[in-house]
């Protein structure tokens, strides 16, 4: 509602418990929901209870938040999953199916970041495992020419689970892990 009354604008339901942080990109909020999909709410909803516009079937439960670059929604999944969706996904019903999956050693609860165009040939995806690795993989990490499963091109191993979002600042991927310490890595 309008005029200070600290009201929602408008809600929307996703079927499971919501542990991601929004990411808001091109008029949808993306979130991943314990329902096993990550759902877009068009930002315009003009109704008190809001229907997913997109959807994305991670086919595990979601706690991971989205990030969103290229035309892509990428997110982990509690089945040790990375997975990237297409944002022009149409499949409402169901939900569409991944253009790439990764798999890691655990649960993927960290949130992935994307960096600009790397020396790899192109951006690139970080993401933390509860396996206690870092992650990279192109951001188009399997072109439809090539089926199978996407593999990491760059993974570094700390000494406990990464449920920490990685940074990445001026050539350099920063995260936290469940030790107590931080570290710096030089981008590939």
């Amino acid at each position: 509602a309008d005029g200070g009354t600290c009201e929602p604008l408008w809600r929307g339901w996703t079927g499971g418990v919501v542990r991601s942080s929004p990411a808001v990109a091109n008029g949808l909020v993306y979130v991943g929901s314990h329902d096993r999909m990550v759902h877009g709410f068009a930002t315009t909803c003009a109704d008190d209870v809001c229907q997913s516009i997109w959807r994305g079937d991670a086919e595990a439960p979601v706690e991971s938040s989205p990030v969103v670059a290229d035309g892509y929604v990428v997110v982990g999944a509690n089945d040790g999953s990375v997975q990237a969706f297409s944002t022009a996904c149409s499949d409402r019903q169901t939900g569409c199916l991944a253009v790439w999956k990764a798999q890691t050693g655990a649960a993927v609860r960290s949130s992935p970041a994307v960096t600009g165009a790397a020396a790899q040939g192109g951006p690139m995806v970080f993401v933390g495992s509860d396996d206690g690795f870092l992650y990279g993989y192109p951001l188009k990490c399997r072109p439809a020419t090539n089926p199978g499963p996407c593999s990491a091109v760059w993974a570094s191993g700390t000494s406990a689970p990464i449920t920490a979002s990685p940074a990445i600042v001026d050539g350099a991927v920063y995260v936290s892990s469940e030790d107590g310490t931080v570290r710096r890595w030089s981008l590939p």
